[in-house]
């Protein structure tokens, strides 16, 4: 097990779009850059690098995000040392609990 759970993958890609403030997510920037990760899905183990928000993972981020041992284990260390989730990290450890990683703006 390692933290970081790509750490085997030969290639590291980012695929983004920019979007204006306030844009539909059904607007055709958001279609557009969702059909092209759609077609290069079959290219990638299915890995996503976790310091990006991406709220089109579906139910299946946690394994994406950390690797599915990984992400096991985190669940594991939030429960035995954060069960109440006071940690400032709240998206990550709302996420470790089963809900879904959301989008924060600083």
């Amino acid at each position: 097990m390692t933290p970081w759970a790509h750490r085997d993958a030969v290639w590291s890609v980012q695929i983004g779009v920019g979007a204006n403030k306030g844009e539909s997510e059904d607007s055709p920037s958001y279609e557009w850059i969702r059909g092209i990760a759609g077609a290069l899905e079959k290219y990638f183990d299915g890995g996503n690098y976790q310091n990006y928000c991406d709220l089109d993972l579906g139910d299946d981020f946690g394994r994406r995000f950390w690797g599915a041992e990984n992400f096991v284990r985190l669940r594991q260390i939030k429960a035995h040392y954060d069960p109440e989730t006071c940690s400032t990290a709240s998206s990550l450890f709302s996420a470790i609990d089963g809900g879904r990683p959301s989008q924060q703006t600083h």
